[in-house]
């Protein structure tokens, strides 16, 4: 399942502001200690920086990167204020940026889809799945979510209402990653009303 990270100061801004990391590859994972090998071996190499996760500042640490060093590997013991950030190069190719953080600060990071009725479940899986617009249909969002679930207009508009209120949906209406997090793989089929 993907995990669509939201944090102040988000981490990811911060990798590539480290890193000077344009790219899109972002992983997260959990973990209480992270061996920070940096050294050089293959065209693959590490780097590292520990970041405060509450005010955002970060060490670059690790070996001077060739293979003839021979000083310890760092290993860093992560808590619920420290995370790692490592940019990877394997093989010669740029693998993106892995963010550690512990096992306790995940479920801060990500929203939890428990906490949503049905009629938010079913605004935020046709916003996620679906295009805005088809076919000269405007409304295309809505028609689809009401032939599948049954949903009306009314419910449709409270529901949308409220997920902006929480934050799943911008202002404009498209899906923020709390939404993602939240609705996760939920589809409107799941969604549909039991049939008599």
């Amino acid at each position: 399942m993907t995990i669509y990270l939201d944090s102040t100061p988000k981490l990811q801004d911060i990798a590539a502001r480290i890193f000077q990391y344009k790219g899109r590859k972002f992983q997260v994972e959990t973990s209480k200690e992270v061996c920070c090998n940096s050294h050089w071996e293959g065209g693959s190499r590490s780097n590292y920086a520990r970041v405060d996760l509450q005010n955002g500042k970060f060490e670059i640490f690790g070996q001077s990167g060739t293979m003839f060093d021979r000083t310890p590997i760092p290993v860093v013991t992560l808590d619920e204020k420290t995370a790692v950030i490592e940019h990877s190069i394997f093989c010669g190719k740029d693998m993106g940026i892995r963010i550690i953080v512990h096992p306790s600060i995940m479920p801060k990071l990500i929203t939890a889809g428990d906490k949503l009725s049905r009629d938010e479940k079913i605004v935020l899986a046709a916003t996620r799945g679906l295009k805005s617009s088809y076919a000269g249909d405007g409304q295309f969002r809505f028609h689809e979510a009401k032939r599948v679930t049954g949903i009306g207009l009314e419910r449709w508009v409270e529901a949308k209402v409220s997920l902006v209120n929480k934050g799943m949906l911008n202002k404009a209406g498209a899906i923020t990653n709390d939404g993602r997090n939240a609705i996760g793989r939920t589809d409107l089929f799941i969604l549909r009303e039991a049939q008599p």
